[in-house]
C-alpha cells in the first residue's frame, strides 16, 4: 500500500507511470492513477484512525507529495507559468485538489 505512495516520489525507481510522473511530466490528471491513490490514501487514514504513533516517514512523504501536486495546481493557473493540466476543467481541478488535500490530512488526524 506504501509503495503505491513512494513510487510517486521523484528518484523512486518506479516513479515512471505514478499518478505523479504523469501530472508532472505531461500535465495528465490521470483518473485511474488518481483514484487509485485516494482509496489507498483513504484506507491509511481509517485504519490510523485514532493512533499517536504514525510512521514519520509515510508523513513525509505524503507531506512531499502534497506540496508537489499543490505546486503543479499553483503551476497551472498562473498565467505566467507554461505548466497546464491539460485534461480537466477548473471546477474538475478544484474538486480533486480538495479531495486529494482531505485524504491526506485525514491520515495524520
Amino acid at each position: 500500500m506504501q509503495d503505491e505512495i513512494v513510487r510517486n516520489i521523484p528518484g523512486h525507481p518506479d516513479w515512471v507511470g505514478s499518478f505523479y510522473e504523469r501530472l508532472s511530466e505531461y500535465g495528465e490528471w490521470n483518473e485511474n492513477k488518481y483514484q487509485n491513490l485516494l482509496a489507498i490514501l483513504i484506507e491509511l487514514a481509517e485504519n490510523n484512525k485514532g493512533q499517536q504513533n504514525i510512521d514519520r516517514e509515510l508523513i513525509k512523504t505524503l507531506l512531499i507529495l502534497l506540496i508537489k501536486v499543490l505546486n503543479l495546481i499553483s503551476s497551472h493557473f498562473d498565467s505566467n507559468d507554461v505548466f497546464k493540466i491539460s485534461n480537466l476543467s477548473t471546477d474538475e481541478i478544484l474538486n480533486k485538489k480538495e479531495k486529494f488535500e482531505i485524504a491526506v490530512i485525514s491520515i495524520a488526524s
